[in-house]
């Protein structure tokens, strides 16, 4: 489950996100790995790693970044969320045992939530795939109910999204 989420969660990076998980992956050498990804001068890859890269490239860059590393696009695009998209209700549960769905609706992402969004990043990033769900889902809990992700969890990341 959380593998699809990542997936379509990486679908709609934005290109500066891109451009942080190719660094995230490859540090200092993200302009050489892009140059060779992509086939283009290392000075061409700079350029697209810059603040002032060219929007006409925004796709090669992103595809690039998803090339590189589906969680780290992930991670980048989940670090910067200010929202979590839920589409209809989530089943919920307390100790791995199912607890029913729950409609939480969409949330702003508040400072809390934003700490657990990010140490889900920093786990994906890290390729800690089950302490990013638990801190995923601790985000969600959270901004449905403050003190609800110490009870309940959620597992099926299918009606979720984030904006931007």
């Amino acid at each position: 489950m959380l593998a699809q989420f990542m997936q379509r969660i990486a679908a709609g990076i934005h290109p500066t996100h891109a451009q942080a998980a190719l660094r995230a992956v490859h540090g200092r050498g993200a302009s050489r790995w892009l140059a060779d990804y992509a086939g283009i001068s290392p000075r061409t890859a700079r350029r697209w790693l810059s603040d002032a890269y060219p929007r006409g490239r925004a796709a090669a860059i992103t595809e690039a970044a998803r090339a590189a590393s589906v969680p780290a696009a992930a991670a980048a695009r989940i670090r910067t969320a200010e929202q979590i998209l839920i589409d209809g209700p989530v089943e919920v549960y307390y100790v791995g045992e199912p607890q029913g769905q729950r409609n939480i609706g969409d949330l702003t992402v508040t400072p809390a939530m934003a700490a657990y969004l990010d140490r889900c990043a920093t786990d994906l990033e890290s390729g800690k795939l089950e302490a990013a769900a638990e801190a995923f889902s601790n985000a969600v809990m959270n901004g449905y109910e403050v003190g609800l992700e110490n009870t309940l969890a959620i597992e099926d990341f299918d009606t979720i999204d984030i904006a931007p």
